[in-house]
């Protein structure tokens, strides 16, 4: 087999960062053209992923390292993707002296690779996160090549951090993703084409956004609220096509956020990109909640309004919603083609939530319908499968994806359902036999749980008919 065929194989098989895993053992012990063809590719070595996990009786358990320096000798001189987390119940007080100097040896053993770094995600402690800024590696002489930057503290900060000195980052940065308040923030916002951030208020969110011309995702994580009496006037993100916002981000920017560009909209969750203002027990802002209140919608209307934007996609997957606010929504957003959401809480508000679609007058553009969640209870609402075969009907509605994000074992049970395992509820229910014949109709449709997909469950059960 030759070096290049081998070669797509193993991106295939080693897709993961690398980290102690047995793959790459295995495969090197197999022949020697496979050990070649692994050990010469500097691609394989480039991932780098390290997860501090806790453990209650023994605290923070560190990761294997001990392929760490032979996979950034085998990567050079390529570039690096570097990745370190940390459990988010690890304190500082966790460490004992041994693990502290570990963690340590890890981040100065980076640092002397640092002209390489391509991708850098941290979601660390305060005090390492500190000793991070304070080392002058994200300052663009020290890495040039850097292009994704993601900074997340995994607890609530006590200090803000201020090095007094501001930190440019590289010409060549895209991705910039920071979950805390940073005084010293200076990249060079010509490059800066996606941003995720919190502020301290909407006048800090007006002066900073002022600067990146080219940004074209936002994403807002957190908003304080102004001192009683202070107004802002309105400002315009010209070049912004993508908004994500929080719950505090909406209530404090409606008024004075204009995006003409935008094209989707999405409600963000403070459990995805969580800023440590959100971070519990000591949160400094309790406005997000997991339902998505009218009040909250009518927030996101307000500034789709006033920008004059034609919105086609809305993303609502991160949080449940009301079926008064998904109408209210629905109603206001006239050029809707793509609608991925979670859906209700309950059975009932299911119902209500699909049977308001149902109506092929609403939404009446509606091409694109995703379902993700992590719960099971939407997949058996009626109202779903007479919303998909009506929408389809009407000869409008081209793609269909139903995502259950948690990976359910093949014996799982439900006790709605007695003895019987909840996969194979899924493959012989009618919204599946559905779903298969609308696909033969030529809709373009996926249903899977985890990894497991559905309709092919469902398939392997068709009856055939002579």
């Amino acid at each position: 087999m030759s070096a290049e065929i081998l070669t797509d194989i193993f991106k295939h098989a080693l897709g993961n960062a690398v980290s102690a895993d047995p793959t790459r053992l295995a495969i090197s012990l197999v022949c020697k053209s496979w050990h070649r063809v692994l050990y010469e590719n500097p691609s394989f070595w480039s991932k780098i992923s390290l997860i501090f996990g806790f453990e209650p009786n023994r605290g923070v358990t560190i990761p294997d390292w001990s392929f760490f320096e032979q996979a950034l000798d085998l990567a050079h001189p390529h570039p690096i993707d570097v990745e370190i987390r940390f459990d988010k119940r690890i304190e500082s007080d966790n460490f004992s002296k041994e693990k502290q100097v570990s963690i340590r040896n890890i981040l100065a053993v980076l640092r002397v690779h640092v002209i390489h770094w391509r991708s850098l995600v941290l979601d660390i402690p305060e005090d390492l996160m500190h000793a991070v800024l304070e080392s002058e590696c994200l300052d663009s002489a020290s890495s040039p090549g850097l292009q994704r930057v993601v900074l997340r503290g995994c607890h609530q900060f006590e200090d803000e951090h201020d090095r007094g000195i501001p930190i440019t980052f590289s010409p060549q940065l895209r991705h910039l993703e920071i979950n805390f308040h940073f005084s010293d923030l200076s990249p060079h916002w010509g490059s800066l084409q996606s941003l995720c951030i919190g502020f301290r208020d909407a006048q800090e969110a007006k002066t900073i956004l002022a600067h990146p011309k080219n940004l074209s995702t936002l994403v807002i994580t957190h908003v304080g609220s102004m001192e009683h009496g202070t107004t802002v006037e309105p400002f315009v993100l010209n070049s912004v096509f993508d908004l994500s916002m929080s719950d505090c981000a909406l209530k404090e920017l409606h008024r004075i956020l204009r995006c003409p560009r935008l094209i989707t909209f999405r409600f963000s969750c403070i459990l995805k990109q969580i800023h440590v203002d959100h971070i519990e027990p000591r949160a400094n802002c309790t406005i997000s909640e997991f339902l998505l209140a009218e009040e909250i919608t009518t927030h996101a209307i307000s500034i789709i309004e006033a920008s004059k934007a034609l919105i086609s996609t809305l993303d609502i997957t991160a949080r449940c919603i009301s079926s008064g606010a998904l109408l209210l929504l629905l109603t206001r957003i006239h050029d809707l083609q793509a609608l991925a959401l979670q859906g209700g809480e309950s059975h009932k508000e299911n119902d209500k939530i699909f049977g308001s679609l149902m109506d092929v007058n609403v939404a009446p553009q509606l091409s694109s319908l995703e379902i993700e969640n992590e719960y099971n209870i939407i997949v058996f609402c009626s109202s779903l499968e007479e919303t998909i075969v009506a929408r389809h009907r009407a000869g409008v509605l081209r793609r269909v994806r139903m995502n259950q994000l948690f990976e359910v074992d093949a014996d799982y049970v439900r006790d709605s359902f007695g003895s019987l395992k909840f996969l194979g509820m899924c493959a012989q229910s009618s919204l599946a036999k559905t779903l298969l014949r609308l696909r033969r109709e030529g809709l373009d449709v996926e249903w899977t749980v985890g990894e497991r997909d559905i309709l092919e469950l469902a398939r392997k059960r068709v009856v055939t008919r002579f």
